[in-house]
């Protein structure tokens, strides 16, 4: 453990604030001997870490070290922040954004870290799949394939909304196989636009179609279709949009779910025990060095006009 104070100045004691200062109270302070938080600059600390960096301007010298946390500029602000962050030793920028408008504003790009804040895991919301219609005696609707679907790829990311009658067998099968399923039975002209409005996609099964209307419809709601190249959908749908096996149509589904994984991807690295380890280690590093004199730190008062 480092034998050191560090003071975490949360002034406004936010819930903004609060998720961005609670989990270095809760990991980071694990690497020192004490670890304070409050909303005045404690003088008697190493080093006092402003949250946000307002706390600091104006600051007298004093022997601690003084970094602060940069969240985003207002523009009648800037003349503090120029003094605030040629006042402080170090800086710690939320994005890489962040840290280039600091350095337009004359910040030494040697000071500033950039330390992504962590996300709470979320799992993803599942993608609303309707199958609107009634399934036919003949079995023209193939909900066979939604079963067979059901076998051949993981369709937790989804939700199937089934809109209509005749469903039943279907989607007593597909709920054994693991599938999330929302049955809505019979609704309105009124309703049906209610459930476009909730829909992610909307999947046509059948291989025999003068239309169907559904696909007209979720088109002009701008939810997208995907069907067998049949009716309106041969006539209206691009080619990426069409599927002709259970092959296919798993991979048509893999596509439109892919982006959500890859958003997923993007921020998956970014945990708040992260973000406190990365915030300890800075810490480390500052305090290591030598407390700079009084007369190194020394300012000029901070400047209100440009």
């Amino acid at each position: 453990m480092n034998k050191a104070h560090v003071h975490i100045v949360e002034p406004y004691h936010s819930a903004a604030m609060q998720r961005v200062s609670d989990p270095l109270m809760e990991w980071a302070s694990l690497n020192f001997e004490r670890m304070t938080i409050g909303a005045e600059p404690d003088n008697e600390a190493d080093l006092n870490y402003h949250m946000p960096w307002h706390t600091l301007v104006g600051m007298g010298e004093t022997r601690s070290k003084q970094g602060i946390y940069y969240t985003h500029l207002n523009p009648s602000a800037r003349p503090d922040l120029i003094w605030a962050v040629q006042r402080a030793d170090f800086i710690v920028a939320m994005s890489k954004t962040g840290r280039q408008e600091l350095i337009d504003l004359g910040a030494d790009p040697d000071k500033i870290n950039v330390i992504y804040a962590g996300h709470s895991n979320y799992p993803p919301r599942r993608k609303n799949v309707g199958i609107i219609g009634y399934e036919q005696p003949n079995g023209r609707k193939r909900g066979h394939i939604l079963v067979d679907l059901c076998w051949k790829m993981d369709v937790t990311p989804f939700q199937f909304v089934f809109c209509g009658g005749g469903w039943d067998d279907t989607i007593t099968k597909m709920s054994n196989a693991g599938a999330a399923i929302a049955n809505l039975g019979n609704k309105t002209e009124q309703e049906l636009q209610d459930v476009y409005g909730v829909l992610d996609l909307l999947l046509v099964t059948s291989y025999v179609e003068g239309g169907p209307l559904t696909v007209m419809e979720a088109m002009s709601a701008g939810v997208p279709v995907i069907a067998p190249p049949v009716g309106y959908a041969a006539d209206l749908l691009p080619d990426d949009c069409i599927y002709h096996t259970v092959e296919g149509l798993v991979a048509a589904l893999e596509n439109f779910i892919a982006p959500t994984f890859e958003r997923r991807a993007a921020v998956e690295q970014f945990t708040w025990k992260r973000y406190a380890d990365e915030h300890a280690a800075l810490f480390e590093r500052v305090l290591c060095q030598p407390t700079p004199t009084l007369t190194e730190t020394a300012m000029s008062a901070p400047s209100y006009t440009e």
